[in-house]
């Protein structure tokens, strides 16, 4: 692309040098129809490179979301598990508050 680019620029700088020399609006019209060629190319090229750019990460996008998808799948049947978990440790949770509480009470005495 670059090697375009630079071959294509150099050929304008001739071709804009011939026309004012020989001061011909014909040589001026090419000059100005190879830059908007140059243009128009440099152009698409540099949208093909964004475009790939996009597709990868659209591609990888989509292989996090998959992702994210199959761990909510595989999860999803715990909560209630989870949930009957918790709901178990309340009584010992309770039991060692009182506990905390008698050796509080039993330091205090000390």
């Amino acid at each position: 692309m670059v090697a375009f680019t630079v071959s294509a620029v150099v050929a304008l700088v001739v071709v804009v040098a011939l026309a004012l020399v020989y001061k011909t609006v014909l040589l001026l019209t090419i000059a100005s129809g190879l830059s908007l060629v140059v243009l128009l190319v440099a152009l698409a090229v540099c949208l093909s490179k964004i475009l790939n750019a996009f597709t990868g990460i659209e591609r990888s996008l989509g292989k996090i979301a998959m992702g994210v998808r199959a761990i909510d799948t595989q999860t999803a049947p715990l909560k209630p598990s989870i949930e009957e978990i918790n709901n178990s440790f309340v009584p010992l949770r309770d039991g060692l508050k009182r506990v905390q509480a008698h050796l509080a009470s039993a330091n205090r005495k000390l």
